[in-house]
């Protein structure tokens, strides 16, 4: 029998984390509930998911207050009380989250609930390793190789790090996701336009621009030590490589060792393939946004964690061959050709591909409800991040 894993999810307009995270428990044959916040609603329309139910979440679990915002304990008592009893009535086995807020608050709770959930770091964890400043000091105390950060706003002695530092670079909010409110600068006037709009009070960091391609390490912890990790890059629009790469893993290692950590995470890097430069970015403690990706790769780290939360015994991964996986445009745009050449496309790749053509409505709606805030005037949702 398969598992019924409920899913809870805190939604912003264009972010289809939630979506990747439906995918990759599709993917191992589980039935999903969606615990939502009522926003939305793009995996209502899922032919995966089985309910999808709103609930009365905590006012700081709202998009963007990150893991650690203090909260009222009362509330939380009474949302662990409200999520226990529906998990009861809906006969859910496992509890899982998406996004940094709702593992923030499942994490919390968890103590409180009686159903198992997928491996999780404690809020004080997560809050060290999603704050940017704050992983970014954690880099630096492990020695890892990092681009030149400084922190804002200035600490004693660095009055003006943006200058400082110079283009081309890019400063980013402490604790949001996705691309939101990062700003670039690539050239001089840039820097100069940057520092003259950027209020003094800002918070965050700034950081320089390193050349290369993105990447990472995607990965599941369990109490410190790493069950499952692949290393990832973008090759191509839509492109992502997957292959063994034993230098970023190793970072990744230390990272999670240092800190205990436990779950699904991803290890933000850039690689300069010229020079062989590799450096640690930021660190995502949660589901990234290519894990649908991932599960087509040869490990699956959705279902390993299933198997971790219901007690059974997981054996570290082995190492897999790269593992090349695109996104559904360039598969149906090249795969054809590449057919006619007597290259099929691998069983995984064409598998993600078959639940997104099965499923056609999230990404529909998703865009209805975008088109919608811009008629209203609200602006386009940003990028779903790494």
């Amino acid at each position: 029998m398969s598992l019924r894993v409920g899913l809870l999810s805190t939604e912003r307009p264009m972010d289809m984390l939630t979506m990747q995270v439906v995918y990759a428990l599709a993917a191992t044959g589980a039935r999903i509930v969606v615990i939502g916040d009522g926003g939305t609603r793009v995996a209502s329309t899922s032919r995966y998911v089985e309910h999808y139910v709103v609930a009365p979440y905590p006012p700081a679990t709202v998009p963007g207050a990150g893991p650690d915002l203090p909260v009222d304990r009362a509330a939380l008592a009474a949302f662990a009380g409200w999520l226990d009893e529906h998990a009861a009535e809906a006969e859910i086995d496992v509890l899982m989250a998406t996004n940094i807020e709702t593992v923030g608050l499942l994490s919390a709770i968890a103590r409180d609930v009686h159903v198992p959930t997928v491996p999780l770091a404690e809020p004080a964890v997560l809050a060290r390793l999603h704050d940017k400043r704050r992983f970014a000091a954690l880099a630096q105390e492990l020695g890892l190789p990092m681009p030149e950060t400084r922190v804002l706003p200035p600490e004693a002695g660095d009055p003006d790090p943006i200058r400082a530092l110079g283009p081309p670079l890019v400063v980013k909010p402490p604790a949001e996701s996705g691309g939101r409110g990062v700003r670039f600068a690539a050239t001089a006037e840039a820097v100069a336009a940057l520092v003259d709009t950027l209020p003094a009070d800002t918070e965050g960091i700034a950081q320089r621009l390193v050349p290369g391609i993105d990447g990472g390490v995607g990965l599941l912890a369990w109490h410190g030590r790493i069950v499952a990790a692949r290393y990832q890059e973008w090759r191509g629009p839509g492109e992502l490589v997957f292959e063994d790469a034993p230098r970023a893993v190793a970072m990744a290692e230390r990272v999670v060792a240092a800190t205990g950590f436990s779950g699904l995470g991803f290890v933000d890097t850039r690689h300069d393939p010229e020079t062989g430069d590799l450096r640690v970015i930021e660190c995502n403690p949660r589901p990234w946004a290519s894990i649908r990706a991932a599960s087509a790769s040869g490990v699956n780290m959705v279902a390993l964690a299933l198997d971790l939360a219901m007690g059974k015994p997981v054996e570290p991964a082995p190492a897999h061959p790269p593992v090349r996986v695109r996104k559904l445009s360039p598969l149906m745009r090249r795969g054809f050709a590449e057919l006619l050449r007597g290259r099929a496309p691998g069983a995984g790749e064409l598998g993600l591909a078959w639940r997104q053509i099965s499923d056609p409505l999230p990404l529909v709606w998703n865009r209805a409800v975008d088109r919608r805030r811009r008629l209203r005037g609200a602006g386009t949702g940003p990028p779903t991040g790494r």
